[in-house]
């Protein structure tokens, strides 16, 4: 049974876009990513892909920074926060971002040593 009343969970498989850098910001270290995420298709339709950016703090920035890399697959569990705000051009916006708290590699690596 949760403590509390709502839970804000999300877990996505996907592949890193773009490389990602690690960068700080009043003492934390951070790291922003997006993962493109393939949705499970329907038999005869076109793969579908889903983008979404992703925030990674502390040891875990740390980790996705120093040995993730554009292509390889990840995993990522976290909550989604949602931040409305307005534009410079004065258009309501909203931004979806996963504040992770658990990353993965999801790349399998292979033993050649018996092929």
């Amino acid at each position: 049974i949760f403590k509390e009343d709502f839970m804000n969970r999300i877990t996505l498989m996907g592949r890193i876009t773009v490389t990602p850098e690690l960068k700080e910001g009043n003492g934390t270290k951070y790291c922003n990513f997006s993962i493109a995420v393939d949705r499970v298709k329907k038999s005869g339709n076109e793969p579908v892909t889903d983008f979404f950016n992703c925030t990674a703090f502390g040891q875990s920035a740390e980790f996705v920074s120093g040995y993730m890399i554009k292509g390889q697959r990840i995993l990522v569990s976290g909550a989604v926060h949602i931040d409305n705000y307005v534009s410079k051009t004065g258009e309501k916006k909203m931004a979806v971002n996963v504040i992770t708290d658990t990353v993965e590699n999801a790349d399998v690596r292979r033993n050649n040593s018996n092929e």
